[in-house]
């Protein structure tokens, strides 16, 4: 009596592909500037702070008008510099070096 044993190889009908090339703008000094988005409606800024010389003022704007401030680390505006270089396509379009002053309110 003869066994026979068979083997099924599933062939992967996959292609392999090579990535198209993704070219990444990236924060590599500390810089104090502004981003403007694509349709140059939202403005982003980072100035230094004029008191607190390790954090950095955030201020958005849209058309023109603050909608929001905020203080940051310099991990965080370089987090978010990259974030809005990268992913959603803003441009530098101002290096500002004034001081900014900022008194966040507390409750």
């Amino acid at each position: 009596m003869t066994i026979r044993v068979c083997q099924w190889v599933k062939l992967s009908t996959i292609v392999p592909t090579v990535p198209d090339p993704v070219y990444i703008k990236r924060v590599k000094a500390i810089h104090q500037m502004q981003l403007t988005s694509k349709r140059h409606s939202m403005v982003v800024e980072f100035r230094p702070h004029a008191i607190l010389t390790d954090k950095f003022v955030y201020t958005l704007k849209f058309k023109g008008d603050t909608q929001s401030m905020r203080l940051f680390s310099k991990k965080e505006m370089i987090e978010a510099c990259n974030s809005r270089l990268d992913i959603h396509g803003y441009e530098v379009t101002d290096f500002l070096t004034e001081p900014q002053q900022y008194m966040p309110a507390s409750c």
